[in-house]
């Protein structure tokens, strides 16, 4: 988890940690090494002094022992009261029985045993044990012992004395720590601007996706060689971003001219036949589901053959693009003109409210092709004759449907032309007709029945 969590922090986070956690362990152990030398620096100073304190108060005891006069010697040990070390002083003759004695209050006086005195008119020791220090000095006349004096020294002083420097030790090294880790996240911070920034500009990049965003590449150092490479990758991306989306638009103006091509009539540009069954198929599904009513429209344009075979075909195409126009003005939106070719047009008329709206579009779709036509100054005047079948009133069946409209186109010819016909049931055995289209299946003639 601990692990987990480092690793979760963000850069920034991690570096004052790290500020934080190094001057801390190196303040620590400087604090710790400085205080284990003023320990041992008090230490030998207490015992430098026990030892000349100790020295001082045998040469002054000597002639006391000599002549046997204890009541000085304890008044001269008194004078340990101003010594608040000091813990017991003893005075010891050269039988080796307390001569003198003295000790603070609550301290027991301590019989010590001295031993044999070792070579030398002048020998004597000092021991640490327990947290006292003890020293003996012994006691000389003309260089012969006639006894000993032993004091006992307490090292709390010391304690207190490291505990006292420690504390001031311990606020300095905080305080010394914090600024520290304040001054060093700064530095840290404007020395890895250049990296805070790269991971902002990638983080845009990423988000966003603007290759066209470059980083500030400053100095030849090592952040200022990896902004310089990472606007070098920026670089070839965007380029083949451009390349790639230009790629894309070919080959979509590719593909919306191939549908266009595929479902639609390149001279009128009105939907063609292939586009034209699916949306009768679309209509005539829904119209039933719906329970509407809705209409085909079949159309045929009058003496176009004459007129087209008069001025030329360039002037019939012309021709079938004004009328293309006009039929497409008449129609509501909702409606769909296709042309099924040659001068062959077909209008689906879906969600009708009856046979007089159907009708009244098919009066004004003939008033619209009658209108006068010229090209290249020619009066190109042709007329429409209109077959209507009912979905589902004649059929449910986009074939069967179309082919309804058609058989009732041809009734509005043989009437006269530039007229319009509802399929009628009665057409399916008129002979005039039956010989002027091709003849219906079985099927379709029972689904006409």
């Amino acid at each position: 988890m601990p692990i987990q969590r480092i690793q979760s922090l963000s850069l920034r986070q991690k570096m004052l940690a790290l500020n934080v956690f190094g001057g801390a362990v190196t303040m620590l152990a400087t604090l710790g090494l400085f205080s284990l030398i003023y320990f041992y620096s008090a230490q030998q100073r207490l015992t430098d002094h026990a030892i000349a304190t100790a020295r001082l108060l045998a040469q002054n005891l000597t002639p006391m022992v000599v002549f046997g006069d204890r009541q000085s010697a304890r008044r001269l040990l008194t004078s340990l009261d101003q010594h608040p070390d000091a813990l017991m002083a003893t005075v010891y003759d050269e039988k080796g029985q307390i001569f003198a004695a003295w000790t603070q209050p609550k301290a027991p006086s301590q019989k010590m045993v001295i031993p044999a005195a070792p070579a030398g008119p002048e020998a004597g020791f000092t021991r640490l044990e327990a947290g006292q220090l003890e020293i003996v000095v012994p006691l000389l006349q003309e260089r012969e012992r006639i006894g000993a004096f032993l004091l006992r020294e307490s090292l709390c002083s010391i304690g207190r004395e490291i505990q006292h420097f420690m504390a001031i030790g311990l606020v300095l090294t905080l305080s010394t720590i914090a600024l520290a880790a304040l001054l060093l996240h700064r530095l840290q911070l404007r020395a890895l601007a250049p990296v805070f920034e790269l991971s902002d500009l990638a983080e845009r990049v990423a988000s966003q996706f603007d290759y066209g965003l470059r980083a500030r590449a400053r100095g030849n150092d090592e952040m200022g060689r990896l902004a310089r490479c990472f606007n070098v990758m920026l670089e070839r991306i965007e380029a083949r971003e451009k390349a790639l989306n230009a790629e894309i638009g070919e080959r979509r103006a590719v593909e919306q001219k191939l549908d266009r091509l595929a479902h639609y009539d390149s001279l009128t540009q009105l939907p063609n036949r292939h586009l034209f069954q699916k949306e009768l198929q679309r209509v005539v599904a829904e119209t039933v589901a719906e329970k509407q009513l809705a209409a085909l429209l079949f159309i045929d344009l009058d003496n176009f053959k004459y007129a087209n075979d008069a001025a030329g075909h360039d002037a019939g195409d012309l021709l079938l693009k004004v009328v293309a126009k006009r039929l497409s003005a008449v129609l509501r939106n909702s409606d769909t003109l296709c042309r099924l070719g040659g001068d062959e047009f077909a209008a689906i008329l879906p969600q009708l409210g009856g046979a007089s709206q159907a009708e009244a579009l098919a009066e004004r779709l003939i008033a619209a092709v009658n209108g006068p036509i010229l090209i290249r100054g020619v009066d190109m005047r042709v007329g429409a004759s209109i077959g209507i079948a009912w979905c589902p009133t004649h059929a449910a069946d986009p074939g069967l449907l179309l082919r309804q409209a058609d058989r009732a186109m041809y009734v509005a010819k043989q009437a006269g032309k530039n007229t319009y016909r509802h399929f009628d049931r009665a057409m399916l055995f008129d002979n005039e007709t039956l010989l002027a289209l091709p003849a219906f299946t079985d099927t379709e003639n029972a689904a006409a029945e």
